[in-house]
This record gives structure tokens, sequence and C-alpha cells, in this order.
């Protein structure tokens, strides 16, 4: 419905912007990625090969089996990368991106697998490390991840999603009534401090 085509604009606007001073994206659903950016398998691959004289490297996507080396990457060794890069001189801005948040959880969404990015949403702020998620199963994913995010951009939903939204008391019940209505690139905001400002976004989202 649109979250990863908003997701990469925020990531690249925080660099533009100069808001962060290193991105690093998991994604590895799949052979091509849309974040524009250093693609490596994983961390040890960043190690080996860092960027060459010339390459732009504040956005470094993590591809981990799609690029065929035989190499994985896990969201605990990316978060953890995030975590060693902040404590670095001169403390550089941090931003972390897990495409799907759902894989560093349990299948059934409820407890964490993946320590360090817990630790990324009740820590990272502390350090300047910054987290952006995006899910299509938001009932797969741990509680404190809704609980320590401050502002949701909620594209259309199916009805699982919606009730388990409303269930867990997350939005307020006008936008649920409206999530299932969205058409394609059509979302909302929703601020975890404030209501809802009753306006619908569109990204320009190609057919």
């Amino acid at each position: 419905m649109g979250k990863t085509t908003a997701n990469r604009w925020l990531l690249e606007q925080g660099v533009a912007q100069g808001l962060v001073d290193q991105v690093l994206v998991l994604d590895d659903k799949g052979p091509e990625t849309p974040y524009k950016g250093l693609e490596r398998a994983n961390v040890a691959h960043v190690r080996r090969e860092p960027p060459r004289e010339g390459q732009d490297g504040r956005i470094v996507v993590l591809r981990g089996h799609t690029l065929r080396t035989g190499e994985s990457c896990t969201a605990d060794e990316v978060a953890r990368l995030a975590f060693d890069l902040a404590l670095l001189e001169g403390a550089p801005r941090v931003a972390v991106s897990i495409d799907e948040l759902r894989r560093a959880a349990s299948p059934a969404g409820r407890e964490w697998r993946s320590p360090e990015v817990q630790r990324l949403f009740s820590e990272g702020g502390g350090l300047g490390v910054s987290i952006t998620w995006t899910t299509q199963s938001p009932q797969r994913v741990p509680l404190e991840a809704f609980d320590q995010t401050e502002t949701f951009g909620i594209f259309r939903c199916g009805r699982r999603a919606v009730n388990y939204l409303g269930d867990q008391d997350m939005v307020d019940p006008e936008v649920l009534e409206l999530l299932p209505q969205l058409d394609r690139g059509e979302f909302v905001f929703v601020e975890a401090s404030a209501p809802w400002d009753g306006r619908v976004y569109k990204l320009p989202l190609r057919r």
C-alpha cells in the first residue's frame, strides 16, 4: 500500500536534511530492494568492504541471502552495529530501519527474539540512535515496539489488523473505521501523545 516508499523517503530526507549521519536498513525480502544505498550482505561484509572513495556510504542496505553470497543478516547484528557506531568519537547520529519488524519477534509476535533490537527501543534514543520499522501484521509485533514509538504512518489494513489495533486501544475509533477504506498510497499519521489530526495523506505512487 506504500509503507516502504514512505519509509524510504523518510530515511532519505533524514540524511538530506542533516538529521542523521548514518542509516542502516535491513531488507532481505526479495531479489531487489526499493531502498537506495550501498548494498552489503551483512555487517561482516560492511567491515570487509567499506565504501570506496567517491561512494556515498551514508545509507547502507543489508541484503542478507538475497545477494547470493551464502551470507545472511539478522536484525540483532544490525542493531549491534548501530550501537557501536553511536559510541564512536563525535557521536554520529544513526538511524536503523527494519523492514518487517516481525523478523525480530517470536512467531506469535508476543516476545522479542532479537535482544539488541529490543535495546534499540528502550536505550537507543539516549545514544542518538533512532529506529523506523514497517509491518504488514501489527498483531505479530511486540507491544513494546508500539509503546516506544512516537509516530505511526498507517496505511490500509485488513480486518484482522484493524481488530487488533482496536483491541489494544492503539488508535482512535474514527481511524479504525477509516483504515479499511484507504486507497493505495493513502495513509494517516497517528501520534502516540496527541489525537488524530483528521487528515488523510497520499503518496504519489506509480500504478
